[in-house]
C-alpha cells in the first residue's frame, strides 16, 4: 500500500546512470477575467511564487493545457463551455518555464479549427514544444520527441472523443483509439529508450477511474508505455504501479480559475496535484507527489500546508488502495452510473422530441436549420461518442436489465464520501 510519506514513493532501483526526472502538471486554463487580467498585467511569476523552486527542481516540465489562445474565432457548437484565452497568456506558460504543453484535450477547438494552429505557433515561437493537436489527424497523432540527458523520449497525447477532434483535413486533438494508440506505443518503445502516454479524459469530479479506463491505461502499460498519465477530470484520482509502470489517473487542476465558482475549500475544483517522475533509461522508479491549490483568490498556486500535505497522502493512498480492487472499483462505477445515468437517459429523450417523426428530408433539413435544435443533437452525440458518456449511460441500462440499481444506489454515500477536499488548503 502506499505511504507517501512527503509525497514520495519508491518502486524499482535504479539501474542505468542515465536518469530523468520530468514534472508533470493537471488543467491549466484562466477561464476568469481577473485570472486572465493578472497573467496580462505581468503577474504570473507572483501566481506560481510558492511552487517557483518545484517547478524549477526538474528535467523536463509538462503542463495540460487546455484553452486556445487567441483573440479571433467564434465558439462552435457542442456541449459545455467554450473556452480561450488571450495569445499573451502565454506567458503564464514561459514564467513557469514549462517545456511541453499537452494540448490534446476538448477545449483546444472551443472557437474553430484556426485557432487550434494559431495556440501551437504561439507556443512555439515562445519556446515551448507542443504535442497532442496538429492541423490533421495524422500530424496530431505525431509524438514529441526529446533527447534529456542522454535518453530518448517519446511522448503521446490523445483525448476522448468529445468536441475539437482532429480529422483527415481537420485541425484538431489526437482522439483516443485504444487499437490504433497501442500499436503505436509498440511502434514507439522499439525506438525510443522510453515512450510516455498522457491522456485527457475521465468522468468530471469522479475520484475512482472506471473499468474501461483502467482496462486501456493497463493495456497501453502492458504495450510499452513507461508511465501513464490522465487528466480533465478536475478532481484528483489514485495512482497505481502496474507491471512496473506508473499510473496516474488523474492529476486535478492545476489553475482554473472559472467563471461564477465561489471557492469552497472542500470543493475538490480548486485543488490537485503535480507529481514528479525518476526514469532510467529503461523505467520510471520512483515518484513524488506535490499537492497544490490555487484558491481562494485566483492570486496564488500554493502547496499545501503541512497539515493539509498529510491529509492529501492519507487519502491519495486510500483512493488508490481502492484501484487494486476490481470488484470495488465497479461497484464505485456502479454507484456513479446511478447518479449520474438518469441525466443522459432524459436527455436523450428530451433531445429526440422534435426530432421528426417520419423520414422526410425537408422536415429533418428544416430541424438541422435550426441552430438550438441542431445544438441538442451535438449534445446527443456527446453522450454516444464520447468514451466516458457512453461507458455510464450504458452501464446505468445494465444496472436497469439487470435490476441492480437498487444495490448500486447503496453504495453512493461511500462514492460521494471521496468527493469531498477535507483536507484544508
Amino acid at each position: 500500500m502506499f505511504t507517501f510519506k512527503d509525497g514520495k514513493e519508491n518502486f524499482g532501483r535504479k539501474s542505468t546512470k542515465e536518469t530523468v526526472e520530468i514534472l508533470f502538471a493537471g488543467d491549466f486554463c484562466p477561464a476568469t477575467p481577473e485570472s486572465r487580467k493578472l497573467i496580462r498585467d505581468g503577474k504570473s511569476g507572483e501566481i506560481l511564487s510558492g511552487i517557483r523552486d518545484t517547478l524549477a527542481d526538474c528535467d523536463l516540465s509538462v503542463i495540460q493545457f487546455e484553452t486556445p489562445l487567441t483573440d479571433k474565432g467564434k465558439p462552435i457548437l457542442k456541449s459545455g463551455p467554450n473556452l480561450k484565452s488571450p495569445p499573451d497568456c502565454v506567458e503564464f506558460i514561459k514564467e513557469g518555464k514549462f517545456d511541453v504543453a499537452l494540448l490534446a484535450n476538448n477545449h483546444i477547438g472551443d472557437v474553430g479549427t484556426d485557432p487550434v494552429m494559431e495556440t501551437i505557433d504561439i507556443l512555439r515561437r515562445n519556446g515551448i514544444k507542443t504535442v497532442g493537436a496538429g492541423k490533421d489527424i495524422e500530424t496530431a497523432a505525431q509524438p514529441l520527441s526529446i533527447t534529456k540527458n542522454g535518453i530518448k523520449i517519446a511522448i503521446m497525447n490523445v483525448a476522448e472523443n468529445e468536441f475539437g477532434i482532429a480529422d483527415v483535413k481537420k485541425p484538431g486533438s489526437n482522439p483516443l483509439n485504444p487499437t490504433r494508440n497501442i500499436s503505436q506505443i509498440i511502434e514507439l518503445s522499439r525506438k525510443f529508450d522510453l515512450v510516455i502516454v498522457a491522456i485527457h479524459g475521465g468522468n468530471e469530479t469522479n475520484p475512482f477511474p472506471t473499468p474501461r479506463m483502467v482496462d486501456t491505461y493497463r493495456a497501453f502499460a502492458d504495450a510499452g508505455a513507461a508511465a501513464v498519465i490522465s487528466a480533465h477530470t478536475h478532481c484528483p484520482e489514485g495512482i497505481e504501479i502496474w507491471h512496473g509502470k506508473p499510473i496516474i489517473y488523474s492529476l486535478g487542476n492545476f489553475y482554473f480559475p472559472y467563471p461564477d465558482r465561489k471557492y469552497v475549500k472542500e470543493d475538490f475544483w480548486w485543488k490537485g496535484y503535480m507529481v514528479k517522475l525518476k526514469f532510467d533509461r529503461n523505467k520510471a522508479y520512483s515518484l513524488e507527489v506535490i499537492p497544490t491549490s490555487f484558491g481562494p483568490d485566483e492570486t496564488r498556486i500554493m502547496p499545501l500546508s503541512d497539515k493539509g500535505r498529510e491529509k492529501f497522502f492519507r487519502y491519495l493512498a486510500e483512493i488508490s488502495e481502492v484501484i487494486k480492487d476490481r470488484q470495488e472499483i465497479k461497484r464505485l462505477f456502479d454507484a456513479c452510473s446511478v447518479q449520474n445515468g438518469y441525466v443522459r437517459l432524459h436527455g436523450i429523450r428530451t433531445y429526440l422530441a422534435e426530432w421528426p417523426q417520419e423520414n422526410e428530408p425537408e422536415k429533418i433539413k428544416d430541424f438541422l436549420d435550426d441552430t438550438s435544435k441542431f445544438k441538442t443533437l451535438l449534445i446527443l452525440k456527446n453522450i454516444f461518442n464520447c468514451e466516458t458518456h457512453h461507458e455510464i449511460t450504458a452501464n446505468y441500462l445494465r444496472l436497469i436489465e439487470d435490476k441492480k440499481v437498487d444495490m448500486a444506489e447503496k453504495y453512493i454515500p461511500k462514492y460521494v464520501k471521496y468527493k469531498n477536499a477535507n483536507f484544508g488548503s
